[in-house]
């Protein structure tokens, strides 16, 4: 994924936060604190451009943009919304 991103210059959403344990609830604490420093050594070796927050939760997601100060905010900037289940009817 890392590589991926290098090669084709589009930010990822970052694994990890640094300093955040929240991702990691139910990991037991040895596998979790592994986990966490190989992700941070892979992100210091790749440099990967990244999104300027992390949400937690997919429903935090939805909940911002669902949002009607920020659907308006996505409105006036001409961004659409759509499902992963229309992906296979946009062009390249």
């Amino acid at each position: 994924m890392l590589e991926l991103a290098g090669e084709y210059d589009v930010p990822i959403r970052l694994p990890l936060a640094e300093s955040s344990t929240t991702t990691m609830d139910g990991i037991p604490e040895p596998l979790a604190a592994s986990m966490q420093e190989a992700a941070l050594r892979l992100l210091a070796q790749f440099r990967p451009r990244s999104a300027d927050g992390f949400f937690v939760t997919f429903y935090a997601e939805l909940e911002i943009l669902t949002d009607p100060h920020m659907r308006a905010e996505i409105e006036k900037h001409g961004i659409e919304l759509f499902r992963f289940a229309q992906l296979h009817t946009c062009g390249r």
